[in-house]
């Protein structure tokens, strides 16, 4: 029970791993999903998000991120992930997550 709209981030392989957790029958509105897509494919998991967001109903969003926008942005992301985590942070999926 949420007070606010509810989301979830959802990548194509886990989607499959937690199906359960986002069945949307007992929801008063669907879920809403977000995945990120990008103009690689080894990185992009945006369609099999797409079929998981189809399979269980959800309210789904992709933002597509190309090459172009993560070298224009990347200094400034790289900053403002150190500066939010406060400490030294090897995860490399925190730069498309955020």
């Amino acid at each position: 029970m949420s007070e606010v709209p509810l989301g979830v981030f959802l990548s194509g392989w886990a989607g499959f791993q937690c199906g359960g957790c986002i069945r949307t029958q007992s929801w008063l509105r669907p879920l809403k999903t977000f995945t990120i897509g990008f103009d690689r494919p080894e990185w992009d998991e945006s369609r099999d998000a797409q079929t998981v967001a189809e399979h269980f109903q959800t309210d789904h969003h992709v933002l597509h991120l190309s090459d172009d926008d993560l070298k224009a942005h990347l200094p400034e992301t790289v900053l403002s992930l150190v500066h939010h985590f406060d400490e030294p942070f090897g995860d490399s999926s925190s730069l498309p997550t955020y």
